[in-house]
């Protein structure tokens, strides 16, 4: 067709449709922009907080036997999140900033799962009356308005101590390729929140604000091209938001789609070429009085091809969470639940699914602007699709489950 691209690679042609795209709004805002200087430069400021917790935690007994484990009962765990940011106005009226976060102690899974301090978000933005566009790496733009259960101390879904795999172990085989899910929100290939994005988010019309994103792979932050046999790839979002509130009464609440390809060598798994996954999701929290009401549902709709391959599997599954939370002037408290169930290795393992269930209490005591005293009790439980590396040949390998109580301090700045 006279392009130099490969017309029979559709890939390809997604990707330089993406690319089209980004190209033609970054070239709308220098349209825009052309001759004018900022009168100032960008000044950094920092922000930030810092969460310790002191830990009880009991994985189960049989597991632990069964994989030649042996757990803490009693940890340490935190992290502090340290935010450089800025912006200036041009003389026309856009605003262009940047925000950085650096983020210490938490782990990272780098280097064998040592812990690490990393830049975890790194992305500069364009606002202007048409909307605000933000490029680098931080998370998709249907993750940024989507509404999930209200929680009293943010340890929830994809960033809690619980519910994000850092208390109680996680069978070996479970979420295989990303395959668990959990949080309800729509992460690319569920490696993580942040990747290398460029998302465009319109201005909000009465309480409305809507979103859409492009991610080229799942993996973060990488320097060179990308294989893409390897890789979930050519993510694309979409999704609206709804912020209002009227007489004391509250209302957010969000939905988002997003479509990725799965390449055909991705992870530990084969998948015959051209697959794809649709991701859903939506949420809803209402208030009034202090009191918080709400949850959200996510589902995976995998089109499988070919499932002749041994060590193939499915992606389809949902997840969900409820919470009520009461705020006052010194006291949170809440409590909130969280389940999920995907496919997994079931058609070829008596039709077992792969699930997942988290149940806490938590709550925080306010000692002084930025101050607070938090605590959470919460039960976790996993349940693989596959019996799990097993090296005593037994059958308990691919389930655990436990509790665990955490109090700490938290300080924000």
């Amino acid at each position: 067709d006279g392009s130099g691209r490969d017309p029979h690679n559709p890939g390809e042609a997604t990707t330089m449709r993406a690319c089209a795209v980004a190209t033609a709004a970054l070239i709308g805002i220098g349209l825009n922009t052309t001759g004018v200087q900022a009168a100032d430069k960008v000044t950094l400021e920092m922000s930030g907080s810092s969460r310790w917790f002191t830990i009880g935690s009991w994985n189960n007994a049989t597991y632990a036997k069964a994989t030649g484990q042996s757990f803490n009962k009693v940890d340490v765990k935190g992290q502090a999140d340290i935010i450089f940011s800025g912006f200036t106005k041009l003389d026309n009226g856009l605003e262009v900033g940047i925000e950085t976060a650096l983020l210490s102690g938490a782990n990272t899974g780098i280097g064998g799962g040592d812990e690490q301090n990393l830049v975890d978000m790194a992305y500069l933005y364009i606002d202007s009356g048409y909307g605000k566009l933000h490029l680098g790496v931080l998370q998709n733009g249907t993750y940024l308005i989507h509404v999930q259960a209200p929680e009293a101390i943010g340890q929830w879904n994809d960033g809690g101590l619980l519910t994000d795999n850092q208390i109680i172990q996680t069978p070996d085989t479970i979420g295989i390729n990303g395959n668990q899910l959990n949080s309800t929100a729509i992460l690319p290939g569920q490696s993580g929140a942040f990747n290398e994005s460029v998302t465009y988010i319109t201005p909000t019309f009465y309480g409305l604000t809507a979103v859409a994103s492009y991610t080229p792979n799942d993996i973060k932050n990488v320097r060179g091209p990308v294989n893409l046999k390897t890789t979930m790839h050519d993510f694309f979002g979409a999704g609206l938001n709804y912020t209002d509130s009227f007489d004391g009464f509250g209302v957010k609440a969000s939905a988002a789609w997003a479509r990725a390809s799965i390449g055909p060598e991705w992870g530990i798994a084969a998948f015959t070429p051209g697959q794809y996954v649709n991701f859903y999701n939506a949420g809803l929290n209402l208030s009034y009085g202090g009191f918080t009401l709400g949850g959200s549902l996510r589902w995976n709709n995998h089109n499988e091809k070919g499932h002749g391959l041994a060590d193939q599997l499915s992606l389809d599954g949902h997840a969900w969470d409820a919470g009520l939370v009461y705020g006052g002037d010194v006291w949170t408290a809440g409590v909130s639940l969280y389940k999920s169930r995907v496919t997994g290795h079931s058609y070829r393992n008596g039709g077992k699914k792969e699930e997942i269930t988290f149940i806490q209490t938590s709550a925080s005591y306010t000692l002084g602007p930025g101050v607070s005293l938090q605590g959470l009790v919460g039960y976790g439980d996993y349940k693989a699709s596959t019996a799990g590396h097993d090296p005593r040949g037994t059958r308990y390998g691919n389930v655990n489950r436990g509790w665990a109580a955490l109090g700490g301090v938290a300080i924000e700045f």
